[in-house]
């Protein structure tokens, strides 16, 4: 996710209208009828649509916070908290959002809050990778599968944080340092499948789909994706379809 002072992830069940002032972020909630009105200290902010309301965030890059509220269908906000870092929400399922740490380049691990919605509760995860951008994050039957890429080394990864094991496997790799990644995931509970494009401070582009069984990451196949800017990847069944900025390609795992 980039700056400024709305970030969507869906079309929310809220109309959710986003201002920054003096006072911090403003979000002004209307839902059947109803408006509300929330205030979280911040530079800029965002939510995201989740079961049974809405995430509401704010964060502050020049003093290095985040703050985070859940407020319900109802309109009450369930919890509140401040976290030190800018953590932006990258993904989740099953009733889990995913925060992920932005990180410097001189960063020597990455840091991944999961919290569970309705009671606000976190559990800390740590990827010891030089310079780790989290880009996609998926929480399937309590597995968290974490996909991104190192801008220092130009490796990209996919990692799986089980309740008693990790593992990590390699995606691809730019060969040099990034200064864009962008990797996106999803899964049919089988597989999971990773499309990516990496760009390098050279101005070179490393991009492609892989596909990996679950749960022991084994890599299944591979292939080329069409240029422009990553969209969305989806599976369904046998079947993958890849959408850029510029076109939407299907491919077929039979």
């Amino acid at each position: 996710m980039g700056s400024g002072v709305e970030e969507k992830a869906s079309q929310p069940e809220f109309s959710v209208n986003i201002s920054a002032g003096e006072g911090g972020i403003r979000f002004n909630l209307s839902f059947d009828g109803r408006s509300f009105a929330y205030l979280l200290p911040g530079e800029f902010g965002g939510y995201v649509n989740v079961s049974g309301g809405v995430l509401l965030y704010a964060l502050s890059p020049s003093n290095g916070t985040s703050e985070y509220a859940f407020v319900d269908s109802a309109g009450a906000e369930r919890w509140r908290r401040a976290i030190e870092g800018v953590f932006h929400p990258v993904g989740g399922g099953e009733g889990l959002v995913v925060l992920a740490r932005e990180v410097e380049d001189w960063s020597e691990n990455t840091i991944v809050y999961v919290i569970d919605v309705p009671t606000g509760n976190e559990t800390r995860f740590v990827i010891r990778e030089r310079a780790f951008h989290v880009s996609d994050a998926l929480v399937l039957n309590g597995t968290l599968y974490l996909a991104g890429a190192s801008a220092f080394s130009g490796d990209a990864f996919v990692y799986a944080f089980g309740k008693n094991s990790s593992r990590r496997a390699l995606v691809d790799s730019a060969g040099d340092r990034l200064v864009g990644v962008r990797v996106l995931m999803d899964s049919d509970g089988k597989r999971i499948v990773i499309a990516y494009d990496l760009y390098t401070w050279q101005g070179e582009f490393k991009r492609g789909l892989r596909v990996f069984s679950l749960p022991g990451l084994e890599e299944e196949a591979s292939f080329e994706v069409p240029e422009g800017p990553l969209v969305d990847v989806k599976i369904n069944g046998g079947k993958i379809t890849v959408k850029t900025e510029e076109t939407t390609v299907s491919y077929s795992l039979s």
